[in-house]
């Protein structure tokens, strides 16, 4: 390949990669647990946007329990928003397996 050809691809690439840094904000994934008693949703920078516990579901002698299901719904949210990034930088990058690009990021 032409360096100048690479450089170009490398350069579109950087590009496009902060536009995709940019998107993360607005990506969006929720996870539930407890048989949907508690909901978290994160966004695409793993900040969690909102809780949402039903009230009818937990008393205060609960409160373990609680924390365990708002645990588990917050790590099936970050899973889900991974398994996003991933699929959106996968598109960006035109199919790319870009963990073979670069074997040591995870997503």
């Amino acid at each position: 390949m032409n360096p100048m050809d690479l450089m170009k691809n490398l350069q579109k690439m950087q590009q496009d990669m902060s536009s995709f840094q940019g998107k993360l904000k607005d990506l969006r994934a929720a996870g539930t647990a407890g048989g949907d008693m508690v909901s978290v949703v994160v966004n695409g920078q793993m900040d969690v946007e909102k809780i949402t516990i039903d009230p009818e579901a937990f008393k205060a002698e609960d409160i373990h329990f609680l924390e365990e299901v708002l645990k588990s719904a917050f790590n099936a949210a970050t899973l889900r928003m991974r398994e996003t990034i991933q699929k959106e930088m996968a598109s960006q990058a035109g199919g790319m397996d870009l963990s073979k690009i670069f074997p040591g990021a995870s997503v």
